[in-house]
């Protein structure tokens, strides 16, 4: 998918040499198999990327990690496209919910997005006790 001279890419399992050369550059760790990774290039490096782990298989929960934009392209609106583009490619796959961990400047941009901060007594046990992040999830149906 193609906008404003970004295009917008989705690998899972077996990563491009882009996907692992711009997790060098933001200090991420390699993607893993079970993780599913979307991010932007402008035709000669990756721009952006974020990055969703499964959480739990019996619902098919995941979980964001690591949203990150160059600089150059950040307040432009593609971290929301990249986003939304991750998050209608898991509605495909029949995905049940997405979670995000962000700190409280994040909040209009997660509530923007269509996520609510998580309930505790629903919130995956893996997220209860990330007390300094706020746990937003997003319910695709």
């Amino acid at each position: 998918m193609t906008n404003n001279n970004l295009t917008l890419h989705y690998e899972t399992q077996h990563f491009s040499a882009e996907v692992i050369q711009l997790c060098k550059r933001t200090k991420q760790r390699k993607p893993q198999r079970d993780e599913r990774v979307f991010w932007h290039s402008n035709g000669i490096e990756g721009v952006g990327i974020v990055r969703l782990r499964r959480l739990d298989s019996a619902y098919d929960d995941w979980l964001v990690r690591g949203l990150w934009i160059a600089p150059k392209y950040r307040q432009q609106g593609f971290a929301s496209q990249l986003m939304n583009f991750a998050i209608s490619e898991m509605q495909s796959k029949s995905s049940q919910r997405v979670y995000a961990m962000a700190s409280h400047h994040l909040d209009e941009f997660y509530s923007k997005l269509g996520f609510s901060p998580a309930e505790q007594e629903t919130c995956p046990k893996q997220l209860e006790k990330q007390h300094k992040w706020r746990v937003w999830v997003y319910s695709i149906q």
